[in-house]
């Protein structure tokens, strides 16, 4: 860890009620900062009642709240203290304690920096979630083969961005990359636009031209929603993958593929095969190698993990000051179901940024209630919360169970009960 920033904390306390807790933690050898200062601290510590009705942007750091403990017994203060902070305490303050806890967290903040740098980010997706590490190693180990990837999620996950960089990383990467989307083609001109035609084909192709396979050659063919193809379609497709070969229409000659096939879709293709509307010896054909991405509301602190990063490219596009999300906003963002995965929070995070009339963007500014849904039990919250630790910890350890054990502080005993409890192993 880089000693000028490893017992850096800041702080936010606009009401100067934490001068006695940071010259505590000064006694343990901590420098303190105010929030808005430039310098890289891994961790922060804040007071948390002057934040619950004022939109206030921290940095995106771990931060340890410090509360009143009788407000705990509020859910909507509970949850807010849950979703927002790694760790609260309240007085009487254990120096010893609360310097402990901040060194923890800025430790796992320095491991989650030296993580980026390694092999597995090479990979340019965005996101720290468990699933999308295994999102990201497979990508590494399927990039530079030149098999068949099929690539399954929801609508607006990022199959399209798996297939770029599946493409970038492998030996076709300086070739052509041509995307199809298969559920836009017309069912009568399918076959023409993935293979070709000769002149006089059909009424009106009034010239010879090559289909999206040729325009692929030496490169990548993506073909999006290939589960909406019809069961002809699939059949030609099929005859084109086994003989690495297409003949246009109107054509006798067949010509040689050299080409790598990504797929993607959001549907259930096992489920299509037994309905009879997928063909089996095409999905055996396609899906030896799969990637399965998850949707955005099971990938915890990656939401605002990319909330910050379109946020990042919003002002660079616009050559402006950078803006922020309010702690209320990041709250919010982290709760939403998100129907539309990242496409979605992409959308509302264009709104807020255009709608914010300062550098602070709150939850109106995105469209979104403060009241918005039902609150969870306390139960539930502290629930959600230990399962987006236990995730991350295992993360940040590399599946190593016996240091996992000792960054959280346990016995490997009780590390086991914790995850068979939240279905983890």
């Amino acid at each position: 860890m880089d000693t000028s920033t490893s017992r850096c904390c800041k702080v936010y306390d606009p009401m100067r009620k934490l001068s006695r807790v940071t010259a505590l933690l000064r006694s343990e050898g901590w420098k303190i900062l105010p929030c808005e200062h430039c310098d890289e601290a891994m961790v922060g510590l804040a007071d948390v009642s002057s934040l619950v009705s004022k939109p206030i942007a921290l940095p995106p750091i771990p931060w340890v709240g410090l509360i009143d403990k009788a407000q705990l017994t509020e859910p909507d203060f509970a949850r807010f203290v849950l979703d927002c902070f790694v760790d609260f305490h309240s007085e009487p303050i254990d120096a010893g304690r609360l310097s402990a806890s901040l060194g923890h967290f800025a430790g796992q903040q320095a491991l989650r920096h030296g993580l980026r740098g390694m092999n597995i980010q090479d990979c340019h997706l965005i996101g720290d979630h468990i699933s999308m590490q295994d999102v990201k190693k497979r990508i590494c180990k399927f990039g530079p083969t030149d098999h068949t990837v099929l690539i399954q999620g929801e609508s607006g996950t990022g199959k399209e961005v798996v297939a770029k960089e599946l493409h970038r990383q492998s030996s076709r990467a300086g070739g052509p990359w041509v995307a199809v989307n298969c559920a836009a083609l017309p069912e009568n001109l399918i076959q023409a636009e993935l293979f070709g035609c000769e002149k006089g084909a059909y009424t009106s192709a009034s010239a010879s031209r090559e289909g999206k396979f040729e325009a692929a050659q030496g490169g990548t063919i993506f073909l999006d929603e290939i589960g909406e193809m019809s069961l002809e379609a699939q059949a030609s497709l099929l005859r084109a993958l086994e003989d690495l070969s297409v003949t246009r229409l109107g054509c006798n000659r067949s010509r040689p593929l050299n080409v790598r096939v990504l797929a993607a879709t959001n549907a259930n293709l096992m489920d299509a095969v037994k309905r009879g509307r997928f063909r089996q010896d095409l999905f055996f054909r396609i899906s030896a190698l799969q990637i399965n991405m998850p949707p955005l509301r099971e990938r915890g602190a990656d939401i605002l993990l990319l909330a910050d990063v379109f946020l990042r490219q919003l002002a660079n596009n616009k050559k402006v000051k950078p803006k922020r999300l309010a702690v209320q906003a990041r709250w919010l963002l982290v709760n939403q179901k998100w129907a539309g995965n990242v496409r979605e929070l992409k959308n509302v995070i264009i709104q807020g940024f255009v709608m914010s009339e300062s550098d602070i963007i709150t939850p109106d500014d995105m469209g979104l209630s403060l009241d918005g849904g039902p609150m969870p039990s306390l139960e539930k919250a502290r629930c959600q919360a230990e399962n987006h630790y236990l995730e991350r910890l295992l993360t940040l350890t590399d599946n190593n169970h016996t240091q996992a054990a000792i960054q959280a502080g346990i016995s490997r005993t009780q590390l086991y009960r914790l995850l068979r409890k939240h279905s983890i192993i």
